[in-house]
C-alpha cells in the first residue's frame, strides 16, 4: 500500500499573544514572560518531552504518534477546549496485520505505538491531544474556545496588515483564548509567487508570530495544503490550549487537511515569534 502523506506545502500560523488578566502567580506581565530565546529554551525542556496522540473510538485511550522516551513519566493529556485529562501508561502496542496505515480511531488497535489510558473522564473520540509530562504546563493550561468563522473587525485587519507590512485579503475570527485573546485565520496578499496565510492570536498590546510561507504556483494549484487550489480556508484548525508559563507562552494547535492533520507545539520568546518545540502528523487519507 502506498502512503501518500499530505504535503505541508507551507502555511503561516501567526500567533499574537496579549496580556492575560488572570495569569498564574508566577507570571507578572508580558515583559516578564518573554525571556531571550536561549533562556526560554533552557527553561522549557520538559514541555517538549511529550508527544501528540490520537484518541480511540471509546474516548478512553490514546496512541502516541511518535515514540515517547519515558512513557511512564507522562502525566496528562491536553485536548481541545482546554480539556486536561489524567493518564497512565498502559503498554507498547505492536502492529497488527490488519493495519491500513491510517491513524484514525477505527484503526487504533492495529497500529504500533505507546498506548495511554485516561484515568478520569473521557476525551472526544478520534481527536488529537498532547501528552504532557510537565506538571506546570498542565496546571497553567487555559482553554481556547473554537467558534464558527466570523469576519475580523477593521481594527484587527489594520493591525495585522501593519505588523506584516502586507495587505490582508481575508481574515476570520475562529476562537477565543483566555478572556482578551482572539484567534484569527488570515490570508495576506501574494508578493510575486510568495504566499502567506496565518493563524493570529490577538491581544491588547503584543504580537507573537509563527510563519509558514508558501509558494503560489497559480490558480487551482495546491499552495498551503494538498488540493486547496490556492485558497486558504479558516476551517480545519483547532487550538488545543494556550498556557502562560514563566518563560513564555506555550501553545498547541492542529490543522486538518484533505489527507491528514498536522500538529505543532509552540513557545514564544523575546524575538516576538513562536518557535516549534514539537510537531506530528496524522495520516488518514483512504488507502
Amino acid at each position: 500500500m502506498r502512503r501518500c502523506r499530505e504535503r505541508l506545502i507551507g502555511a503561516t500560523a501567526i500567533l499574537v499573544i496579549g496580556c492575560d488578566p488572570g495569569p498564574p502567580s508566577t507570571v507578572r506581565s508580558d515583559s516578564a514572560i518573554v525571556p531571550p530565546r536561549e533562556e526560554a529554551t533552557a527553561l522549557a525542556p520538559a514541555v517538549a518531552e511529550g508527544s501528540f496522540a490520537y484518541v480511540d473510538s471509546s474516548g478512553a485511550r490514546l496512541l502516541a504518534l511518535d515514540s515517547v522516551p519515558d512513557p511512564s513519566a507522562i502525566l496528562g493529556a491536553l485536548c481541545s477546549e482546554g480539556l486536561t485529562l489524567p493518564v497512565r501508561y498502559d503498554r507498547k502496542q505492536t502492529r497488527h496485520t490488519n493495519d491500513n496505515g491510517r491513524q484514525i480511531a477505527s484503526n487504533f488497535l492495529n497500529q504500533r505505538g505507546d498506548v495511554f489510558t485516561i484515568t478520569r473522564r473521557k476525551a472526544p473520540p478520534d481527536k488529537t491531544c498532547y501528552l504532557a509530562r510537565d506538571s506546570a504546563l498542565i496546571a497553567n493550561t487555559r482553554p481556547a474556545t473554537m467558534r464558527e468563522p466570523l469576519d475580523c473587525s477593521p481594527a484587527q485587519v489594520t493591525r495585522l496588515a501593519a505588523a506584516k507590512k502586507r495587505q490582508v485579503i481575508h481574515c476570520w475570527e475562529i476562537a477565543t483564548a483566555h478572556t482578551e485573546l482572539r484567534v484569527l485565520a488570515v490570508q495576506f496578499a501574494n508578493i510575486d509567487s510568495s504566499a502567506l496565510a496565518s493563524l493570529a492570536i490577538v491581544g491588547d498590546t503584543s504580537l507573537v508570530f509563527k510563519d509558514f510561507p508558501a509558494v503560489y504556483d497559480g490558480s487551482g494549484e495546491s499552495t498551503w495544503r494538498v488540493d486547496d487550489e490556492g485558497v486558504f480556508s479558516p476551517r480545519g484548525f483547532d487550538i488545543l490550549f494556550v498556557a502562560a508559563m514563566p518563560y513564555g507562552y506555550v501553545m498547541a494547535f492542529t490543522w486538518a487537511g484533505a489527507e491528514g492533520e498536522s500538529s505543532e507545539l509552540l513557545l514564544s520568546d523575546s524575538t516576538s515569534n513562536f518557535r516549534t518545540l514539537a510537531k506530528a502528523y496524522r495520516y488518514w487519507s483512504p488507502a
